[in-house]
C-alpha cells in the first residue's frame, strides 16, 4: 500500500475534524489532520484558517468516501449501548 496521504474532507475546526478522524479510524482507515499552523495556534474554526483537511492513504480513498457519505446521510447504525441508554 502506498504511504501517500491525500485529502478527502475539509472540516470546520479541529473538533469536527477529530470526529471524522475517529470515525475513519474506527473503520480501520488511517487518517490525519492538516491545518494551517496559524489557524491551529489561534484556535480558529471559521474561514480558510479554521479549515482542517482530513487525509487518508490514497489506496483507501474510495472506502473512506463511502463511509463519509453514509455518515452524512445518517445511515450508520447505533451500537447496542446507545440503544440501551435511550
Amino acid at each position: 500500500m502506498s504511504d501517500e496521504f491525500v485529502p478527502i474532507y475539509t472540516a470546520n475546526g479541529r473538533a469536527d475534524a477529530q470526529l471524522i478522524v475517529m470515525l475513519l479510524e474506527s473503520a480501520g482507515i488511517p487518517a490525519q489532520m492538516d491545518q494551517e499552523s496559524y489557524g491551529h495556534t489561534l484556535g480558529l474554526t471559521v474561514g480558510s484558517l479554521g479549515e482542517v483537511e482530513i487525509l487518508v492513504p490514497i489506496a483507501l480513498v474510495a472506502e473512506a468516501e463511502r463511509l463519509l457519505e453514509a455518515y452524512q446521510r445518517g445511515d450508520l447504525e447505533k451500537d447496542a449501548t446507545d440503544e440501551e441508554l435511550e
